[in-house]
């Protein structure tokens, strides 16, 4: 589990990255906040009541990689549109 974590963060912060670069701030707040507040704070609280002391260490991964998820179906169905709307307005980057 431990390499995934790296992986998933990379894949968040990369995301995160281009919505912000292209325009879409409200997209990147979007993205940002499921990993700690909608996904990582409940799951901490939950998971130890099933797995003692190992659930808040889960709840990290679960949480990044679900995060990492949403990122990635949020990226390939915003991506696209984006660049399309800057191809129509003339915009170069």
């Amino acid at each position: 589990m431990g390499s995934v974590v790296p992986g998933a963060l990379a894949n968040i912060a990369l995301d995160a990255l281009f919505v912000v670069v292209l325009g879409q701030a409200k997209v990147s707040l979007f993205i940002a906040l499921p990993r700690k507040v909608i996904l990582l704070i409940p799951l901490a609280l939950v998971l130890p009541r099933f797995w003692g002391v190992m659930g808040v260490f889960a709840a990290e991964g679960i949480a990044d990689g679900t995060a990492a998820l949403i990122c990635t179906a949020i990226f390939w169905t915003r991506f696209p549109k984006i660049l399309r709307k800057r191809e129509r307005e003339g915009v170069r980057g």
